[in-house]
């Protein structure tokens, strides 16, 4: 039996990679039964991220648990409680093993803390809240030099485009948020345990931390004692799309996919604006922003500011040549961003800023895209590519040969025996 839980994400949030590690579970222990704990629209997103990826796994048992993320007693409570219940479902195991898909603070607390736990041994994956202990020792100056500012929209316009159910969710939001930030437990939790201390404090063999990304090692060295802490590797588990036709365009189309920049995007595209280009091409931003379509003729948001299905967005990609990937140097340095992962699935070659995390897939001998050192370098990139369409599908189509051998190396199918021996440690 494998117990896997995830402890924080609600609807579609981690929905690809947490399919990703149920599938490789399902791979790596074919035979025993995994039950999979989360929140039910959690579990409703899993399922259609699975159906979507025609992954039938018969071993797998769904169970609905409530879910808190806050800092609050109320949700220190709830926490306590769900782990209670899976300690006693996993006391019928030969193994006493959980893994964990998210965690934060008051969690690994709670772990640390409580003695009924002491007898488990966890696997908790480290996602972006990883990057909080980094207080200064991973500074690096910023290769985005950003020299526009977008502009404010007028009190109409923003009436114009008020969505109710978004405003009545955003309000909700906003007062919670309030609450959150005066609870008496949160200040006096905060006080005693930043991320890096609850990390450090009562470290023990029990606990085992997944870095999804190499580089994540390499950086979390600099900062603390990763063999003390426990950190073993598991590439980011993800199951690629298998449809990768390559786009018969008759001019470029660069997509965005998710959330990206708004800002880093405007700059973008007023130095495009100004470069006065003749030949057409599209920005198409797959995901909810629309915040600066207004302001240029060449984005698109199909999404006109609501969510899109998986379907939805596969489809959308489907005809982009080149993914854009917007992040400066400063981010994802201690955490794996699911932008590239997208890129791999979909076999789209990509126009990236130096990052430790992308540039982590791509390499000379193999290049899967282009890497900027700077704005200016990015949209020179760009212009390239979009002046000199048809010379560059060549090298695209090289790109693309080089990511489906990443996809390869990357597979769950080549990977998940890995996690057999982290299992079996």
């Amino acid at each position: 039996m494998v117990v896997i839980y995830e402890p924080l994400c609600k609807e579609f949030s981690h929905e690809k990679i947490n399919s990703g590690f149920i599938y490789s579970f399902s791979k790596a222990f074919p035979k025993e039964k995994i039950y999979f704990y989360a929140h039910k629209s959690h579990i409703k997103s899993i399922k259609n991220i699975l159906n979507n990826d025609n992954l039938s796994i018969d071993n797998l048992i769904y169970k609905k648990l409530p879910i808190s993320r806050n800092l609050t007693l109320l949700s220190y409570f709830i926490n306590v409680y769900n782990l209670l219940k899976l300690r006693s479902k996993l006391k019928c195991n030969e193994e006493i093993k959980l893994f964990l898909t998210s965690y934060n603070t008051l969690i690994l607390y709670i772990i640390k803390s409580c003695k009924c736990f002491s007898e488990i041994k966890f696997y908790i994956v480290l996602h972006g809240s990883f990057e909080e202990i980094n207080s200064g020792e991973l500074f690096i100056k910023s290769n985005q030099v950003l020299e526009y500012q977008i502009p404010e929209k007028t009190a109409f316009k923003r009436l114009k485009n008020i969505n109710p159910t978004k405003l009545t969710k955003f309000s909700v939001d906003f007062v919670g948020k309030i609450l959150l930030k005066v609870s008496i437990f949160r200040y006096l939790f905060l006080k005693k345990f930043n991320t890096k201390k609850i990390l450090e404090w009562r470290s023990n063999k029990n606990i085992v931390f997944i870095a999804i990304s190499k580089h994540i090692i390499i950086n979390a060295k600099k900062i603390l004692d990763h063999h003390k802490l426990n950190i073993k590797y598991h590439f980011y588990p993800n199951h690629f799309y298998n449809n990768n036709s390559i786009a018969n365009n008759k001019y470029i189309k660069f997509g965005i996919f998710g959330y990206g920049d708004p800002l880093v995007l405007y700059n973008i595209s007023k130095k495009l604006e100004l470069t006065n280009i003749k030949n057409q091409f599209e920005i198409r931003v797959i995901g909810m922003d629309n915040s600066i379509s207004n302001f240029f003729p060449f984005i698109t948001t199909p999404s006109n500011g609501l969510p899109l299905s998986r379907t939805q967005m596969e489809h959308l990609v489907s005809d982009i040549d080149v993914l854009l990937i917007l992040y400066s140097n400063q981010k994802y340095r201690l955490s794996c961003s699911a932008t590239i992962i997208e890129a791999l699935s979909y076999c789209k070659p990509v126009i990236y800023f130096k990052n430790d995390c992308i540039s982590n897939f791509n390499n000379n001998v193999s290049p899967i895209g282009f890497e900027a050192n700077s704005v200016d370098e990015f949209v020179n990139y760009m212009v390239t590519c979009i002046n000199n369409f048809n010379l560059m599908k060549e090298k695209f189509h090289v790109f693309s040969e080089n990511i489906m051998k990443l996809r390869n190396t990357y597979s769950i199918e080549n990977n998940y025996k890995n996690l057999i021996d982290l299992w079996r440690e």
